[in-house]
């Protein structure tokens, strides 16, 4: 009795040390996440934030010098950089980009600190250079965060706010690098119409009429749609008398019907001030605001970057009271990637309870298909044990979407082996063989099936791990998480299982 305790009891603890194990292994090596992976599109891009205004002689400029820099590149390996195949440069007066490609595919990343050298040598210009994504969001692409500040408070607040969080994020993460849009430079004379509350009251107008008034005598307020079917969504426009004004005092003259019905002229109902003002106004919520364009550098991840700007730009900021009226929400992939992350888990319970249930209808039984799923926990602690080995010894890889598919795949695929033990076992039990040889006789049986099985897999998938070719690098995530997952659950299903099943059926007797 004693040595049937003992055995029960080393068999439970074996049980919860290799669930514990599973457990743990997945929470620590579980990296931080990505919304796609970037891919290894053969272009180099250089974003720049040209000056308000810049002329068409300056952008000319711009290129003639960027052609200087990178001719010698485009005759051969020169500095150790690849040779370059060719360049575009596009330049208007609101977007100015440099794009390049490589002779040579593969070394297309090598690029980066070229083009960024080159960016660096113009005057007056900030630069971002990254190489284009496969998959691009919306205004944004799956390399970038895109970060939203706007605030109920005049303009100046508000660019100071946004320098101040743009200093600090240069500051703590200063390996990043940022656009501002629009930029947040006061270079354009501005006129403000600031309403007198006391004179808006006496005519009998609003400070809402007032802007629509002005609006429309300006460049004309929407005040509808008209749909057509054939010509589609039509606005319906209100425009007041079309002039161009060209003086601020012109403006001023402008008459707002009062509540008396009488015409007013604007001076006596608002204030103007003449500002320098940015290039345009971005707006949400009919609030100004300011969008920052953050390129990930290389080694960190969408998740990792939001969590640094979060604990040391944002959180340190509101806690010192600089962030009071201001509203920060991040936009395009950080969006997505939350979105993404709660489909996904909810597809993840949803394959666990589909895969349960299946076998119960089965097995006939709802108890052994529990067992069966003891192999789930170990097939995710060896898809991060997998993925953990490729960051380390070939490539970095993310855990983007691509790869949480791959544990979902895994479900599927590593209950095959448990089944064949505890089905061999049920059979055997159904012959008379007592609990114990029942056990032996289907884990002694299938073993070589189960090695076979599992062995053309994992040879199969492997070179999509090690050796992806152009293109397939974007699966080299899920392969590594199949891979991993796989392999440790075979070894230990190989224990585990069993020693499970010895629980509850090793007792059996033979039956004569």
């Amino acid at each position: 009795s004693d040595k049937i305790n003992s055995k029960f009891i080393y068999k439970s603890l074996f049980i919860i040390l290799v669930t514990a194990f599973s457990i743990f292994s997945a929470y620590t090596l579980m990296p931080k996440m990505d919304y796609l992976p970037l891919g290894n599109k053969n272009m180099m891009e250089s974003r720049f934030t040209p000056p308000p205004g810049i002329s068409y002689n300056e952008r000319k400029a711009m290129g003639d010098f960027i052609y200087r820099e990178l001719k010698p590149y485009m005759e051969g390996e020169k500095d150790g950089y690849p040779q370059i195949d060719n360049f575009v440069f596009i330049a208007s007066s609101t977007y100015v980009a440099l794009r390049a490609t490589s002779k040579d595919e593969s070394r297309v990343a090598e690029l980066q600190p070229l083009l960024a050298s080159v960016s660096v040598k113009l005057p007056g210009i900030t630069a971002s250079t990254s190489q284009v994504p496969l998959f691009n969001i919306g205004r944004g692409s799956s390399n970038t965060f895109l970060m939203n500040v706007t605030g109920a408070m005049d303009y100046e607040s508000l660019v100071n706010t946004v320098r101040l969080i743009q200093d600090r994020i240069m500051a703590e993460i200063p390996e990043v690098q940022l656009r501002l849009n629009p930029t947040s430079n006061p270079v354009y004379p501005e006129v403000q119409i600031i309403p007198r509350r006391e004179a808006l009251k006496s005519a009998g107008v609003t400070a809402t009429e007032l802007g629509i008034s002005v609006d429309a005598y300006l460049d004309g307020r929407k005040i509808g749609e008209f749909k057509d079917p054939s010509l589609g969504t039509i606005d319906i426009m209100l425009q007041g008398e079309r002039k161009s004004f060209n003086n601020p005092e012109e403006v001023y003259s402008i008459l707002v019907n009062s509540g008396s019905g009488l015409p007013v002229p604007i001076s006596s109902l608002a204030e103007t001030k003449e500002v320098m003002g940015i290039e345009r106004v971005r707006r949400y919520n009919y609030q100004r605001s300011f969008l920052f364009i953050i390129t990930l550098p290389k080694g960190m991840v969408l998740e990792q970057l939001q969590e640094k700007i979060d604990k040391k730009v944002i959180e340190p900021m509101r806690a010192e009271g600089l962030l009071q009226g201001i509203t920060i929400y991040s936009s395009g992939a950080s969006s997505k990637l939350e979105s993404a992350k709660q489909a996904l888990s909810g597809n993840f319970i949803l394959a666990i309870l589909i895969t349960y249930l299946l076998m119960a209808a089965l097995l006939n039984n709802f108890f052994y298909p529990f067992i069966i799923m003891f192999s789930v926990p170990l097939a995710a602690s060896g898809g991060f044990i997998g993925l953990d080995l490729v960051n380390k010894f070939l490539t970095p890889q993310s855990l983007d979407i691509i790869t949480m598919l791959g544990f979902i795949m895994l479900i599927g695929s590593v209950v095959n082996n448990p089944i064949l033990i505890v089905y061999q076992t049920l059979n055997n039990l159904q012959y008379g063989m007592s609990g114990r040889d029942a056990i032996n006789d289907a884990l002694k049986t299938r073993i070589r099936p189960i090695f076979m099985s599992t062995a053309t897999s994992l040879f199969g998938m492997l070179p999509l791990v090690i050796a992806p070719g152009a293109g397939s690098e974007l699966y080299r995530g899920m392969g590594s998480v199949i891979l991993g997952g796989m392999a440790l659950s075979t070894i230990f299903t190989l224990f585990l299982i069993p020693a499970l099943l010895s629980l509850f059926v090793g007792r059996k007797k033979a039956k004569i």
